[in-house]
């Protein structure tokens, strides 16, 4: 059903909508709409990647005029691959901000430490590498609310802050929960291992719109990219009436993060490397990928 135009029937569906990020529990000033562009705002949320530049770009502009000598005070919210990655890269970008505007970056977890659900190792690797290059860790401290020019933390400090960059955590968009599916804690449609919804309905949800009931993994684009050729073979086998096909997520896989200087982070098996022959791995891995869907 649409708001826009005539229902549109269906034999089968599949869902793959993604995720937004977390903000459960957290007052945002003048944000009252899941998702929203703010661009004159404090905030500026990550998602969807698609503008996150473009919103970041024109935040930063505004700030210009009256602000005087004062560092420009940039904080990421969330201390998982993504705020990492988006802090290591942001360092490069705000040094080449036109008359060298002079800045501050720092990074705010709820945890204890920095990527979790990764060997403590890389965690470690991370934040050594960050403090070096002079971005401020905030660990252990949960964000309560997003103010005008600030960060309220839960126990009840209040940070500066100019722009807030939110990259912590998933949850289903608000879409996924109008659906009369079943769902777990974070709004995402529960699926049985073949990817279709645990409501006996021909419907699938994949990549982060779904959470397999008896294998539930990380929300990660190799989730998502392995499910493509299940999915596909299970739409075709249930409009033929035979047996779906099960998707199993594999237990470790390759990650590599940016570190924003053409040298990356990677984790593989419980190790941990640094190296511009990590980015070098990296930028062949996603260029070979991407270059499958160019036209």
């Amino acid at each position: 059903l649409f708001a826009d135009r005539h229902p549109v029937p269906y034999d089968v569906l599949s869902i793959g909508i993604g995720s937004v990020t977390d903000r459960e529990g957290v007052t945002i000033e003048g944000l009252t709409i899941e998702g929203a562009d703010v661009a004159s705002g404090t905030l500026a949320p990550i998602k969807p990647m698609q503008t996150f530049l473009d919103r970041l770009d024109r935040r930063i502009e505004t700030l210009r005029p009256g602000r005087g000598g004062r560092p420009l005070r940039v904080a990421v919210v969330g201390g998982g691959a993504a705020g990492v990655e988006v802090a290591f890269c942001l360092l490069p970008r705000l040094r080449r901000l036109p008359g060298a505007v002079p800045f501050e970056l720092s990074l705010v977890e709820m945890g204890n430490r920095l990527l979790p659900g990764m060997p403590a190792a890389s965690a470690r690797l991370a934040a050594r590498l960050l403090a070096a290059r002079g971005v401020t860790l905030l660990l252990g401290r949960r964000v309560r609310a997003v103010g005008e020019a600030a960060l309220v933390l839960e126990d009840g400090e209040e940070r500066h802050a100019d722009v807030v960059l939110w990259a912590a955590g998933a949850r289903g968009p608000a879409l996924l929960g109008g659906l009369g599916l079943p769902a777990d804690s974070r709004g995402f449609l529960l699926t049985r291992p073949t990817l279709q919804t645990t409501a006996d309905a021909p419907i699938f949800a994949v990549g982060d719109s779904g959470t397999i009931i008896d294998h539930p993994a990380a929300k990660a684009g190799v989730h998502a990219v392995r499910q493509g050729p299940v999915l596909l073979e299970n739409l075709r086998r249930l409009l033929a009436g035979r047996p779906l096909r099960e998707y199993v997520p594999q237990r470790d896989f390759l990650r590599i993060l940016a570190t924003g200087d053409r040298r990356a982070i990677l984790v593989y098996k419980g190790l941990s490397f640094h190296g511009r022959w990590c980015w070098w791995l990296k930028d062949a891995i996603d260029g070979r990928f991407m270059e499958r869907y160019r036209v």
